[in-house]
């Protein structure tokens, strides 16, 4: 009887670890409006409704994909970490920053993952600003 209760213990320590690793995924997709044209990398996007969302296909589903529901337009943002703290909001936000006139995707961050997105390098900086770059948040839903 004390084997039987113990196997029972086991199993359903494996089914408790394994649902909590299932939930740390990034598979939930967002929505957000975004009101101007910017850059994700060296892309320019337009200002529109986006999804985003793990890659289609991917075997990690950490590997998430920007795509505009106007043009169908998709942008590989990279891979996702996973969030270490807990944010008390249930959607997410995006951070643009904007440098010499241009917005730039800089940041996402939701309640389960955060990406820092790759920017374009300048190639020639003639001087330096001490002034805060000025940044855009706009939410996920």
């Amino acid at each position: 009887m004390k084997k039987l209760v113990l196997q029972i213990l086991i199993v359903a320590g494996f089914v408790v670890a394994a649902s909590a690793s299932g939930s740390a995924q990034t598979s939930q997709s967002y929505r957000a409006h975004i009101p101007f044209d910017f850059t994700v990398g060296k892309t320019t996007m337009k200002a529109g409704d986006y999804r985003l969302a793990p890659a289609a296909g991917a075997t990690n589903d950490r590997n998430l994909v920007l795509q505009s529901l106007d043009s169908g337009k998709s942008k590989f943002l990279g891979i996702a970490q996973l969030s270490s703290g807990s944010r008390e909001e249930s959607t997410g936000r995006l951070l643009f920053a904007k440098n010499g006139g241009e917005w730039a995707l800089a940041n996402i961050e939701t309640p389960t993952f955060v990406i820092d997105v790759p920017r374009k390098a300048n190639v020639k900086v003639i001087t330096q600003s001490t002034k805060q770059p000025e940044t855009a948040t706009v939410a996920l839903h």
